[in-house]
């Protein structure tokens, strides 16, 4: 095994322990004007196998990670099992609203867990957005697009970062009636469209040896 392979599945492991993946608000939430919390909007889909798909941010000034997680790399569901929020032609997706802390934030990774394979990107990048009480923010939606596979099992996707502000915003206003329109501001410009986040794949298949026991 060569030292760049074992880095990465070093950073691999790291990554995994450190993060932890967000849930939305509940449908009854009610934003608050007068809190020091602020809500962040964005959406995750995916297009091709059904796996994990995770975006990771990060506060600018804390080393702890926190992810938007949508399906699961370990259980393989047929994606009319779920209860998505976006059901296009050979697209499945959901819409986050997140309670965080007023503050600097930014995305800087993603993920896929894909059975046995996990995949990463080559390159950190950063996407900076800040977090205002009382008011939310749409970031944006995040696509995972599978470009090669071992079956069912991804190897490397595209992953872009793209301007959906009328669809996933008029989802917002639906699923939660306690966030006014006039608290929810655009933090990305109209028609954004982003190939090749992060660079190339990088994927590590770690495959199971039965030992037998006598």
């Amino acid at each position: 095994m060569t030292v760049s392979r074992i880095l990465l599945l070093v950073w691999m492991t790291f990554i995994l322990a450190a993060c932890t993946s967000v849930e939305s608000i509940p449908n009854n939430f009610v934003l608050n004007p007068l809190s020091d919390k602020g809500i962040l909007v964005s959406s995750v889909t995916y297009h091709g196998t059904y796996s994990g798909y995770s975006i990771l941010f990060r506060r600018i000034d804390d080393n702890q990670f926190k992810e938007l997680t949508i399906g699961t790399g370990t259980a393989f569901l047929p994606p009319g099992m779920l209860d998505w929020d976006i059901k296009q032609r050979g697209l499945r997706g959901n819409v986050f609203a997140v309670e965080l802390p007023a503050g600097d934030y930014e995305f800087f990774s993603w993920r896929v867990a894909s059975g046995y394979s996990h995949v990463r990107p080559q390159n950190d990048f950063s996407i900076p957005f800040s977090i205002t009480p009382g008011n939310a923010v749409y970031l944006g939606n995040f696509k995972f697009e599978r470009k090669s596979g071992l079956g069912g099992t991804i190897i490397a996707v595209d992953v872009q970062y793209r301007d959906e502000s009328n669809r996933d915003i008029g989802i917002l206003q639906k699923k939660y009636n306690g966030i006014e329109s006039s608290t929810v501001t655009t933090a990305i410009e109209s028609n954004t469209l982003t190939h090749g986040l992060g660079g190339a794949s990088s994927a590590i298949i770690t495959i199971p040896i039965i030992v037998p026991v006598r």
